[in-house]
């Protein structure tokens, strides 16, 4: 996956686990370790995994 289709999807990820969190959704926590999951690989993406 290209970096800014990381970051896009990154923001989608955060965008659905405040909405589902404003809610009250249970599914909030599966988006927050989906965005979690995404900026772990944008980290490595950019620092090319010499983090």
């Amino acid at each position: 996956m290209r970096l800014l289709e990381m970051v896009r999807e990154y923001g989608r990820a955060e965008r659905m686990a405040a909405t589902l969190a404003a809610i009250g959704s249970e599914g909030a926590g599966h988006w927050r370790r989906v965005a979690a999951d995404l900026f772990a690989q944008i980290e490595r993406e950019i620092t090319g995994g010499d983090l």
